[in-house]
């Protein structure tokens, strides 16, 4: 009887085994060449309805956020055939603006009413900042078949104001360790991952939430004296990786273009600025909308001496854009409004440009 109930359970253990064997092999990229972009944590094969009615007035509160199997959103011919890359973190990939809105699709949108086709694709990735940009070089883009970009457009600045080491935002999974084939790998694994976050989005809310700067209560004075250098160390380290940035770009073969970023924590008013009198901590300081309008500023002025130091088309979509609260939902992201102007705002800049050689 024993025997019997032994033989039973090492039976039923083969064929529970043979069966995780068998899924894995037939659903799972244990088989598939290294370095596939298949979960590393960049969204693919995704289209999702959010509804948006909460962050901006609009008669289609229901928009449709789309990514293929690259894992880009867009529309090109092939990975083989794109004339702009676009790569940055929130404000380039535009999670809250529906497929069509896009200021990548509004650019794009221009050139065709101007007898032109550019394909404009965009490689945006919420929340990342420069580390995480670099890794795409190294893990994501190789491992799309025949890719080849004749521009890189960096829209960059915002998600690198804060930072001076890896973020959670800017960790793909690098091939290597036992885990990490796993999580890249294991059909299970990406099944448990789906209901997971399945799971969390009916925990938690969307983060983006509707800021406005005509909402706030407001200042016209900062509260730190000296905000070069208290940016300093962090100016410098950026610098360096945009740098290398380009240096990976134009090594992959193309051109590199880069855009300055607004944030709407402050606005010109009369002779000088009014901004959030919310006060956020930066390092060991205290900091309001002023102080960080002022510090972007800096950012962004590093960005484009440094773009331009380096040979590429550089363009200050932060300051020569006439910016209204109306074409952000956040101090940050754009509305649809928004989206339309800074799409145009580069239409103009690149519309004398050969993009296609």
């Amino acid at each position: 009887m024993l025997r019997r109930t032994l033989t039973l359970v090492v039976a039923n253990i083969a064929l529970f085994i043979t069966g995780i064997v068998l899924i894995e092999l037939l659903f799972g990229d244990w088989l598939t060449p290294a370095g596939r972009i298949k979960r590393l944590r960049i969204p693919q094969n995704e289209q999702i309805i959010f509804d948006v009615s909460e962050l901006y007035p609009t008669d289609n509160p229901k928009i449709t956020y789309t990514r293929d199997k690259y894992g880009f959103r867009g529309k090109y011919p092939s990975p083989a055939e794109i004339d702009i890359l676009t790569i940055g973190g929130s404000t380039t990939d535009q999670r809250y603006l529906g497929d069509g809105q896009t200021w990548q699709d509004v650019l794009a949108s221009e050139f065709a009413t101007h007898g032109r086709t550019v394909s404009v694709v965009n490689a945006g990735v919420d929340g990342q900042s420069t580390y995480g940009h670099l890794k795409n070089f190294d893990w994501w883009f190789p491992s799309i078949p025949d890719l080849r970009v004749k521009w890189f457009l960096f829209y960059i600045g915002v998600n690198d104001f804060y930072r001076d080491a890896n973020f959670r935002y800017d960790r793909l999974i690098k091939p290597g360790s036992l885990r990490n084939r796993l999580e890249a790998c294991s059909a299970l694994y990406d099944l448990f991952r789906v209901r997971r976050g399945v799971q969390q989005a009916r925990i938690y809310r969307v983060p983006h939430v509707r800021r406005r700067l005509s909402e706030c209560q407001l200042t016209d004075q900062p509260l730190v004296k000296d905000h070069r250098g208290l940016m300093e160390s962090r100016l410098a380290a950026y610098a360096a990786r945009l740098e290398e940035l380009v240096r990976k770009a134009k090594a992959a073969g193309g051109g590199v273009i880069v855009v300055t970023q607004p944030v709407r924590s402050a606005r010109p008013d009369g002779t000088g600025l009014v901004g959030d009198a919310a006060q956020v901590p930066y390092d060991r300081v205290e900091i309001n909308g002023v102080d960080q309008f002022l510090m972007m500023d800096l950012l962004n002025k590093a960005t484009l001496r440094k773009a331009r130091e380096l040979g590429c088309l550089a363009f200050d979509a932060a300051n020569e854009i006439a910016w209204e609260d109306s074409d952000f939902y956040d101090f940050h992201h754009n509305t649809p409004q928004g989206a339309r102007k800074l799409g145009r705002y580069l239409y103009q800049q690149l519309k004398d440009i050969n993009l296609q050689e």
